[in-house]
């Protein structure tokens, strides 16, 4: 007959465990969660310049608009300068004179487009 400790025993499986095994596997885990914890200041790091970014990027668009309202502004008013000064040339000839300073109109216009292009070509 089986003593009450050899039933309980046998009971138990017989399987021998390797602690070995899962000491290194939780030493493995440890190591992950202290890598992962390494890495949230860089996110929060990274979080923040990103707010930058859009920050800078907004603060840009502004200026950019800005900047296209008034360019328009500037042709336009480019534009009515010259049809006015082709109206000044015109009824300066009926009468028979010479208009010298839309030439110097014109080229002050001409050096101002110069100016737009290279805006506009810079612009990223």
């Amino acid at each position: 007959m089986k003593s009450n400790i050899d039933k309980v025993y046998s009971k138990l499986p017989q399987k021998k465990h390797n602690f070995r095994k899962h000491n290194i596997e939780l030493g493995l885990v440890q190591d992950l969660e202290d890598r992962v914890y390494d890495i949230v200041p860089k996110y929060e790091d990274l979080k923040e310049m990103n707010e930058q970014k859009v920050d800078f990027y907004n603060q840009y668009s502004d200026l950019k608009d800005k900047v296209d309202r008034l360019v328009e502004e500037i042709k336009e008013e480019k534009n009515e300068i010259l049809n006015q000064l082709d109206e000044a040339k015109s009824k300066a000839n009926e009468l028979g004179i010479e208009l010298d300073v839309g030439v110097v109109i014109e080229k002050e216009l001409d050096q101002l487009d110069v100016f737009l292009q290279f805006l506009n070509n810079s612009q990223i």
